[in-house]
């Protein structure tokens, strides 16, 4: 008997529902509002999304804060008619009684093989099986990556229980086998493997797309790179991706006749059409959303403006040393470290919640932890892989960092640290020399310093494996925007001079010595 099906797959939409991503003018073909009102279904049809929905944008920070919550978003979910989502990390990051209250309203089903609340609260399932309108037995199973170990903060860990994604994938193909006629795994994680060109684009549990396609699944929906791919056969299973914020989303055609599956697939870009009976739901909330990010918060007595990356590694940047000013005022340490995004955003003379919001992407409480001497020569060594010097002698951001997608913010900036780097060195042995600016002493390996981190990188993501378990002196759990806000609120105008000051006297903390063997200290 021959029978199709058709899957709409979503995923990493981010809290991202208008065609807009608050810090432009114009209106953009994003954001779910845009996504749904271009999808096209049937009796035949399972509408599913990845994961990574309730948390990204400033939509779902005001949800959080304002305490509304999130079910006017499992509301629009409801009204889209979503049948199956997976969960992806950052659909933690609010706790995890904020994804109860979204899970407990929303219709669809929740598939998560390999997490589960040691309490059993959350109503989320290994596995399911659909049956379609024409007979079509569907099985799903949904995992999400394991490394959100390392991501999210020890208060939502110590009431999870993770296991590892693929494991758990291959137990429910176990069961699904046999009772369903087509089997699709959902997997919040990526690929290992550029799946065009097949070059490693990352190791360990992140990211293990190719090993379930490997398990016998027909169909793998991935999700988390926020990479497009319209859709390519991995072993013996279908695959696609979709990018990030609504931008895309995937249209999978399965046809099922006497046990051969052939699949189809391409990706679909949203139009200029939104869902009206979700935007008029919502509405009212986005206009709150919008006043509160226009609100004047502070001053500085000049702009505070961004610059080029390269530039500011290598010799400053006024914006990370008055993200770690906050930093260093909120925790009480002398030193600090804090990262940029990929889309760096200064600040105008007057400051808004929306200036911050563009400026600090991501609600990141503190962390200070006690390293040693030899740890911070770990730590400086792998900040010191962000640049490759080429044999013109010119210093250039290293190929890792762009490819497959740009990560400028696993290069960290110090406050409070001066240090040496001669990239003529190999990897290791480049960070010549480290000196507390309190005192101007340098740093051994057997002494110890309190630093203060994001507590996204106190995990250890982003190669920093020496921070990992390492000694907490405090945490500061208010996420660090609000710091911004309240740092701006507390100094009437904030003077970037003192940045600079900072920045020019210390000589930028960074030196890159170049082939000649003199220090640049241009």
């Amino acid at each position: 008997m021959h029978r199709t099906l058709r899957v709409i797959f979503t995923a990493d939409c981010h809290g991202y529902l208008y065609p807009s991503d608050y810090f432009g003018a114009q209106e953009e073909r994003m954001g779910m509002l845009s996504v749904i009102a271009a999808f096209r279904r049937d009796e035949n049809t399972l509408v599913i999304d990845g994961g990574d929905t309730i948390q990204g944008s400033p939509f779902t920070d005001y949800l959080n804060r304002s305490g509304i919550g999130p079910k006017p978003l499992a509301g629009l979910m409801n009204m889209a008619g979503y049948d199956y989502i997976a969960l992806g990390n950052h659909d933690f990051d609010y706790g995890n009684g904020y994804l109860g209250d979204y899970l407990g309203t929303l219709s669809a089903k929740c598939l998560c093989a390999n997490i589960r609340d040691r309490e059993r609260r959350l109503p989320v399932f290994s596995y399911s099986i659909h049956t379609m309108k024409n007979g079509l037995r569907v099985g799903l199973c949904g995992v999400c990556t394991e490394k959100l170990m390392r991501w999210e903060d020890r208060g939502v860990m110590d009431d999870l229980d993770v296991r590892d994604a693929v494991e758990s994938a291959k137990n429910a193909l176990v069961f699904l086998k046999g009772r369903a006629d087509v089997n699709i795994c959902v997997y919040h994680g990526g690929f290992e493997f550029d799946p065009v060109t097949g070059r490693r684009l990352s190791s360990g549990i992140e990211n293990r797309a190719e090993m379930i396609c490997g398990l016998g699944y027909d169909l793998v929906l991935c999700a988390h790179q926020h990479r497009s791919l319209s859709g390519k056969r991995i072993g013996n299973s279908w695959t696609v991706q979709v990018m990030n914020r609504g931008r895309e989303f995937s249209v999978i055609d399965v046809s099922a006749d006497e046990g051969e599956i052939r699949i189809i697939s391409h990706s679909e870009k949203p139009g200029k059409e939104v869902f009206l009976a979700g935007k008029m739901s919502l509405d009212g909330i986005q206009a709150r959303v919008n006043e509160h990010l226009d609100r004047p918060i502070g001053a500085f007595s000049r702009p505070l403006e961004a610059e080029d990356h390269l530039v500011s590694a290598c010799r400053g940047s006024d914006l990370a040393n008055f993200f770690n000013i906050v930093q260093c005022e909120a925790s009480g340490c002398g030193i600090s470290a804090c990262n940029l995004y990929n889309e760096v955003r200064g600040f105008g003379k007057t400051v808004t919640i929306r200036d911050v919001m563009k400026a600090y992407r991501f609600p990141n409480t503190l962390v200070v932890l006690r390293l040693t001497g030899a740890d911070i020569k770990g730590y400086l060594e792998q900040c010191a892989r962000y640049f490759t010097l080429l044999e013109t002698g010119e210093v250039v951001i290293s190929k890792e960092y762009l490819v497959p997608k740009a990560h400028h913010y696993h290069f960290d900036y110090l406050y409070g640290l001066s240090y040496t780097v001669d990239l003529r060195c190999g990897e290791g042995e480049r960070v010549k020399k480290i000196i507390r600016l309190s005192d101007g002493c340098p740093i051994g390996e057997g002494d110890e310093e309190d630093i203060c981190f994001s507590s996204y990188r106190a995990t250890g993501i982003g190669g920093f494996d020496m921070l990992r378990d390492k000694p907490i002196v405090r945490e500061i759990p208010v996420p660090m925007q609000d710091l911004i806000i309240r740092y701006l609120g507390s100094h009437p105008t904030v003077d970037p001079v003192v940045f600079s000051a900072i920045r020019f006297t210390d000589r930028d903390r960074l030196f890159i010595m170049p082939p000649s063997g003199g220090e640049d200290r241009s």
